[in-house]
């Protein structure tokens, strides 16, 4: 048999083939190894049957276990028992003949019995006879020597045909497998070639991601630079706007009349006893318009407002009652709020039809000019005051007297909540913030925090609020879009929350 010595080839199915191969050409030459072990085929009697049907597969052609269990099935037409399967397998495999184990069984009680037709691969009646003959005391030594020495020139017939068989296979296959070695070999050079192209074409996309990696970094580097030096620029602007709007103040200052309530401004310093009365040149109602053009309609403010809800409950001295001057109240929408929440609001306005406007929503509205209200107040008469959109119109010393003001007539406890537009957004602090024609320049949140804090007042808060919309800004893939995101479509206003040391 042929040794597995190669994985690449089943030798179990090769030596199978091989065997069956033999088994045929064995079968082929039946015959004529009958006629030579006896001398001559027996006559068929008179009358006998014909021989055995064929079937498609000899039993001959089967081995071992297969062989026992096919014969019992083709000649007795059952499978075998325990016994019988042992006591011929036994037989089998200590060098029994096939056809003589198949003629015990065919010519047994039961198998004459059932005389089933089968493909024995043999004649069988020869088979009996030869048997039979061989088991006569003195010339049955005899005829088998006979027969071994008759049969030798077809067994090394037999022999010499199954020796050039299985070399005839082992060229096949060896041509098959050298065929098959020629396949592996084209295809694995194939493979080498496309795994070759593969790793160039990786290794030049690498080297282009490379490339647009440092060139976006180079990009990335050459933004930053602009992005700080517009911040440069615009700190740089608004220092030089706030040094013109100073100069301004000290000429406003040269014609400003003196209050009204001396007595409550008497103890004031002289320079910040003076409040600009300098008459305003925007009408009441262009300046109405154009909030409602630019600053957005009332749901849209009521809708932002209502931010400030949790602000004003977490005031305690608020939730107890009192006075909540709102210093510019405009068109109402905070008085609102306040009314909503059930606080007690109060406000003051320079704007005709603002007031207007406020008192038909049935709020306490006051014409006139907010700080000198304040400037008339008693002290620590409010418990809160806030001024939305009001600080960007004050010169630094209006704003020094406002919080100073704010300060004294506030009770210990009190709220001070101030919005303005947050230049922290550079659209909002170089464009949008001088869209309108009566702001002075913006107010940096770090610099109001620490201005309230300065003046006395306690727990300041930065509220930075109202972003550009999430659909406008940059997907932050890098650094540089969270960047440009905060710079340009960040927080459009803040609110400064500070309280009155209790």
């Amino acid at each position: 048999m042929l040794r597995a010595n190669n994985p690449d080839i089943d030798f179990d199915v090769l030596n199978n083939r091989a065997q069956a191969r033999l088994d045929k050409y064995e079968l082929s030459n039946a015959a004529a190894s009958d006629f030579n072990a006896c001398g001559e085929y027996p006559a068929p009697e008179s009358g006998a049957a014909a021989p055995e049907a064929a079937l498609s597969v000899p039993l001959v052609a089967l081995h071992d276990r297969e062989f026992i269990e096919q014969a019992f099935l083709q000649v007795l037409g059952r499978k075998p028992d325990a016994e019988g399967l042992a006591h011929y397998l036994k037989k089998l495999r200590e060098g029994q003949d096939k056809r003589a184990l198949l003629a015990r069984l065919r010519y047994s009680a039961e198998g004459q019995a059932q005389d089933r037709s089968f493909n024995a691969g043999a004649n069988l009646k020869v088979t009996r006879f030869k048997e039979r003959l061989f088991r006569m005391p003195l010339l049955g030594r005899f005829f088998s020597l006979v027969s071994v020495l008759l049969g030798l020139a077809s067994y090394r017939r037999h022999e010499n045909a199954q020796f050039n068989h299985f070399h005839r296979i082992e060229d096949q296959w060896r041509e098959q497998f050298e065929e098959q070695q020629r396949v592996i070999t084209r295809l694995q050079n194939r493979t080498d070639v496309q795994q070759a192209d593969h790793e160039a074409r990786i290794n030049l996309l690498t080297s282009r991601l490379q490339q647009e990696r440092t060139a976006s970094e180079k990009s990335e580097a050459a933004l930053s630079r602009t992005i700080a030096t517009l911040e440069a620029q615009s700190v740089a602007s608004s220092r030089g706007i706030s040094q013109l709007r100073l100069r301004l103040n000290d000429l406003e200052r040269g014609s400003t009349a003196p209050l009204k309530g001396q007595a409550a401004a008497a103890s004031l310093p002289s320079e910040m006893a003076l409040v600009s009365a300098v008459e305003s040149p925007v009408e009441d109602a262009f300046y109405a318009a154009f909030e409602e053009h630019f600053r957005g309609s009332e749901e849209v403010i009521r809708e932002r407002l209502e931010y400030y809800i949790p602000v004003l409950k977490s005031c305690e001295l608020l939730r107890a009652g009192g006075r909540f001057a709102d210093i510019g109240c405009g068109r109402g929408e905070w008085l609102d709020v306040l009314a909503d929440q059930g606080y007690q609001g109060f406000g003051v306005d320079l704007n005709q039809h603002n007031v207007e406007c406020s008192r038909a929503r049935g709020h306490d509205v006051l014409l006139g000019d907010g700080l000198r209200w304040l400037q008339e107040q008693d002290a620590e008469s409010l418990v809160a005051i806030s001024s939305f959109h009001v600080i960007e119109h004050l010169t630094f010393s209006q704003l020094n007297i406002f919080l100073v003001e704010a300060l004294r007539v506030l009770k210990p406890g009190g709220m001070i909540l101030l919005e303005t537009p947050n230049p922290e957004n550079l659209v909002t602090g170089i464009t949008h913030f001088y869209t309108d024609p009566t702001h002075l320049h913006p107010l940096p949140p770090a610099f109001t925090e620490f201005l309230l804090t300065y003046k006395g007042f306690t727990s300041a808060e930065v509220h930075r609020l109202n972003p550009i919309p999430a659909e406008y800004a940059l997907l932050e893939s890098t650094e540089v879009d969270r960047r440009c995101n905060q710079l340009f479509y960040g927080p459009q206003d803040y609110a400064v929350v500070a309280f009155k040391s209790a």
